[in-house]
């Protein structure tokens, strides 16, 4: 009798055990990614006059904190449908934003609150309010 009150103990235990490790971890807030912060930016793409393109104006975005400048516009393009053309993956150069492409004369330049961006735009985390501002100049 004593050896079956003894089993159906550990059974209680252990099933208890398993009910609160299971249902404890599910409010844990890093599960379900509520832990995850986020910040607000804003992006401009000035496209040339002479682009069939309108340009795009303070468009807000809502991204994970320490985002970079190449992630917005990765994200951007991925909301909107707008092809992106990079070069180099290692140090990555926007050779083209929709139908608007660079060369020898003309590239993408990448200003972070009115500042050039000198940094490899894959590198240069951004900050809560941060506005990217790309436009198409002479090289």
């Amino acid at each position: 009798m004593k050896k079956r009150t003894g089993q159906k103990l550990f059974i209680f235990l252990l099933l208890t055990v398993l009910i609160v490790s299971v249902y404890g971890c599910a409010g844990d807030p890093s599960a379900d990614g509520s832990d995850i912060h986020t910040i607000r930016v804003s992006l401009t793409i000035l496209y040339p006059e002479n682009a069939d393109q309108k340009p795009i104006e303070n468009y807000s975005m809502q991204v994970e904190e320490n985002a970079t400048v190449m992630q917005v516009l990765e994200s951007y393009s991925s909301q909107e449908g707008v092809q992106i053309q990079v070069e180099n993956a290692s140090s990555p150069k926007v050779a083209a934003i929709g139908n608007v492409s660079a060369d020898e004369h003309m590239m993408w330049r990448c200003m972070l609150n009115d500042t050039d961006v000198t940094t490899i735009i894959s590198d240069q985390e951004l900050k809560d309010g941060d506005e990217i501002v790309w436009s198409f100049v002479e090289a």
